[in-house]
């Protein structure tokens, strides 16, 4: 498969017919540069400019492709799919989000060659390594690690998803970067622990420990007897104020207690009043109304029972009033002598108490040593004892800290000797991978090369691991190449790295001026390569149309391929 046509807006206007393998040729500015573009603009939904300038995506810097306004490209490709890009301005100085449909995968590979190439040493190694090296399985990888190296490689590997390869080149990246991280840790951390043993008493005893705790405790109980002490006379105050205050609740005990015997001595009016005597008193003072009521309106009957006459109001309310006193009488002895009774039982308790607080003074009182030493003194001895106590146990947490640290360092050493094993195994199986991998590549580079280079590529020298690449000439590595040679370099890595999973792969060169001799024999060279080959020359080439190639001479009507015995004839431009 491959694209048949191309048609755009850009740089003036595409119209063009393609081949599976093109040679556009044309002088500079004529408009070669313009089909490349709508063809990357048009599968790939960007540009670039062809000399190496970076891949432009944003729809504002491509409508400048055309007329600022609307830039398009429509391809059509030879199994009857298309592709098309379409983007138009806001009118605000910006533009609209561009309208892209590709009904195939495709990818561009010189130009992700060239970014790859392009870089450090490492990440073009890193390339050409996931490139040289294919099929590896991860048995592979892991016949060339001890067993302990193999847990701690699956350990890094697990979190990738990539060909075995490309995972165990990440595993050796990403623990190489952890040594230099832990051996910088480790740096730090043998200063700090340098700085504290330098600093460091000896390290005390439990013994000796214990001893320190147990002296500061007494000191501290010390000192908290002479504060006790340096109060004995208020002490001694509060003792006297609390044994009057004793006293004075005994007497009133007795006194109390004489109330009590006076009152249950005598004989009291009758048997405490009962609740149902209580209620009758109740009603015998409703009764004592009703009886008053009548002798306020000087009723002789009786108002209640409707009888007429004969009735002593007067009496009959006084003897009532006889009864209600008698009760009267008789409760409150016994209220006055249950009174009395919870007097004596209070003021015995309150006694009680007094005596028990004032014997509690009197003996902290006596357990005082007048004679021990001054408050001053007590809290010295204790702030020294306390002092020696939390110097004591600072020494010895240093000192686990110390022990701690140590164990961690050691921990870090080890792991940075495992790392070191993994980073090793993988050289160790790399360098051996690569060795059967390398000449099975440069053969396939050199596939897509004319007769007259010889490319060569080197991963490792000296022991060392390193990354050169170019043409062999006379024994001798030339990795200085001209613009041309590097261009169909380029080339012939990409199609010898072309994986074949996208549908359609677009091999696009820089152009380069090649005398015509060795443009036929890259032609030639790329007429089996896995993809559609567009290359733009200024020139034409010499001698006969190698085979599959089409070409087109923009400017002008003519356009050959490689058919024997085929006519040219007159296409659109």
């Amino acid at each position: 498969m491959h694209i048949k046509g191309i048609k755009s807006n850009i740089k003036g206007g595409v119209d063009q017919e393609l081949g599976e393998k093109t040679l556009i040729v044309g002088p500079n500015g004529i408009g070669k540069s313009a089909i490349i573009n709508a063809i990357e603009l048009a599968v790939g939904g960007s540009a670039s400019d062809i000399v190496g300038r970076a891949e432009v995506k944003r729809e504002a810097e491509l409508l400048t492709l055309a007329d600022g306004k609307r830039v398009f490209a429509e391809a059509e490709f030879s199994h009857g799919k298309a592709a098309s890009y379409e983007a138009q301005s806001n009118n605000r100085g910006g533009a609209k989000k561009a309208a892209h449909t590709c009904s195939v995968a495709a990818s561009f590979p010189v130009r992700d060659v060239r970014a790859a190439l392009g870089g450090s040493a490492d990440t073009a190694r890193s390339w050409l390594l996931s490139k040289v090296v294919k099929d590896v399985t991860r048995e592979d990888v892991l016949s060339w690690f001890t067993p302990e190296a193999q847990d701690l490689y699956n350990h890094y590997a697990k979190a990738e998803h990539k060909s075995e390869i490309d995972i165990l080149l990440s595993v050796r990246q990403n623990a190489s970067k952890k040594i230099r991280a832990d051996k910088k840790t480790l740096t730090t951390e043998q200063v700090v622990l340098d700085r504290l043993a330098a600093n460091l008493d000896a390290e005390p005893t439990d013994a000796v420990l214990d001893r320190a705790r147990k002296a500061d405790a007494q000191a501290l109980s010390d000192y908290e007897a002479a504060l006790k002490a340096s109060s004995r006379a208020g002490v001694e105050e509060q003792a006297e104020r609390l044994k009057g205050i004793a006293r004075s609740r005994i007497e009133e005990m007795d006194a109390a207690q004489r109330d009590a015997e006076e009152i249950m001595g005598l004989t009291p009016p009758g048997e405490n009043v009962t609740e149902q005597e209580s209620a009758l008193v109740e009603r015998i003072h409703a009764l004592n109304d009703i009886h008053q009521l009548h002798i306020d309106v000087g009723a002789e009957g009786c108002l209640v029972c409707e009888r007429s006459g004969g009735v002593d109001h007067i009496r009959l309310r006084e003897s009532k009033h006889g009864i209600c006193v008698s009760m009267a009488a008789r409760k409150e002895w016994w209220d006055v002598a249950a009174t009395v009774n919870e007097l004596v039982g209070t003021t015995a308790k309150e006694a009680e108490r007094a005596v028990r607080e004032y014997q509690d003074l009197a003996a902290a009182l006596d357990q005082m040593d007048s004679d021990g030493p001054s408050v001053d003194e007590a809290k010295s001895v204790w702030e020294r004892a306390q002092i020696k106590k939390t110097a004591l146990e600072g020494a010895a947490s240093q000192w686990k800290n110390l022990r701690s640290q140590k164990d961690a360092m050691r921990t870090l050493k080890a792991d940075i000797s495992d790392l070191e094993e993994v980073v090793e195994s993988s050289k160790q199986a790399i360098n051996r991978l690569v060795k059967s991998a390398v000449v099975r590549f440069e053969e396939s580079v050199q596939s897509y090369l004319p007769s007259t280079d010889t490319f060569k590529l080197v991963l490792e020298e000296d022991e060392k691991e390193v990354c050169r690449f170019g043409f062999d000439r006379d024994g001798q590595l030339h990795t200085a190449l001209s613009g041309a040679e590097w261009a169909r370099l380029t080339l012939a890595l990409a199609c010898a790295s072309a994986t074949g999973d996208e549908d359609l792969l677009i091999f696009t060169p820089e152009e380069r001026a090649f005398d015509p001799g060795t443009l036929r024999e890259v032609m030639a060279a790329l007429s089996d390569a896995p993809g559609q080959v567009l290359i733009t020359s200024p020139i034409k080439h010499k001698g006969r149309l190698p085979k599959g190639w089409t070409v087109i001479e923009v400017g002008t009507d003519s356009v050959g391929d490689s058919t024997p015995n085929h006519a040219q004839s007159s296409l659109p431009a």
